[in-house]
Parts: structure tokens; sequence; C-alpha cells
């Protein structure tokens, strides 16, 4: 058999694939986080889209827990649902036309907001831990501290 990815850090937990062609274009891990890991040309310009839509949605925020991927993209993959998660906020969902030229870019638009009753409410960020097992694997974990101080 042909190994067609393969990360050290995890197990592969999704995939993505060409609509039109049905193509394998990247890999989905979880390590620390979730990553959209490139297997082809396809996969890294899509990948270089996200980056760019994480960019416009993350704008001065920094938020280092953003994370955006292409939930639906139409069989031209000339429009895309995109959904932005975040420890700090409530995942969001966006229509987005991709690959467009720079002067004709524009911020992908909201659609709706998951969970829409966390909006008002102060989430903090989740570190990410790795526990050594007694095998010697390495299991994540995940750290939240309060926004507040306790106390």
């Amino acid at each position: 058999p042909t190994v067609l990815a393969h990360d050290d850090r995890a197990d592969i937990d999704g995939f993505v694939t060409s609509p039109s062609t049905g193509e394998l274009e990247a890999v989905m891990i979880t390590a620390a986080r979730s990553e959209l890991v490139a297997v082809t040309e396809g996969g890294k310009r899509l990948q270089d889209e996200l980056a760019r839509v994480r960019e416009t949605l993350d704008g001065r925020r920094e938020d280092e827990t953003l994370t955006v991927v292409a939930t639906s993209r139409t069989r031209a993959d000339d429009l895309w649902v995109v959904r932005s998660d975040s420890d700090c906020e409530a995942a969001r969902f966006y229509l987005h036309v991709p690959y467009q030229a720079q002067s004709k870019r524009r911020a992908p638009r909201l659609l709706l907001t998951a969970r829409h009753e966390l909006e008002s409410l102060p989430l903090s960020p989740t570190v990410a831990l790795f526990i050594a097992a007694r095998d010697g694997e390495r299991l994540p974990a995940y750290l939240t501290r309060p926004t507040r101080g306790v106390g």
C-alpha cells in the first residue's frame, strides 16, 4: 500500500479532497491543536488561502488559538463556508470567496455564530500540555486558567 500522509506527532483525524476531482489535498492532524497539512499543490493553495482568511479574521487580537477550516466548498471551488474556532470566542461561520486577486479581495461575510450566548462572556485560552504515559507515549492535555483571579 502507498502511504499518502503521515505525521509522527499525532494520528490523522480528517482529510480534505478537491471538490471537483476528489483528489486528496490535505490531512488534518491534532497534536497540540488541529492543523491542516498539505499533501499536494492544491492542498498548499488551500492552506495558504485559509491562512489569509485567518489573518483577516484575527485582525489585531493576535489570538494564537484561532483556527480556520473550510467546512464546505462548491464543486467549482469558488465559494466556501469557513468556520473559525477559538478558545476565546464562540465558533463563527462565514461565506468566503477564495482565490481572489488582491485588488478584489473582500473579507469573509459572517453567516452565524454558534452558541450566541457565549459572545458576552469572557473566555480563556487553553494551553496544550503533554503528559508522559507509562508506555512512553505522550498524551495531550489541556489547561484553562480562569480569566479573573480567584480569592
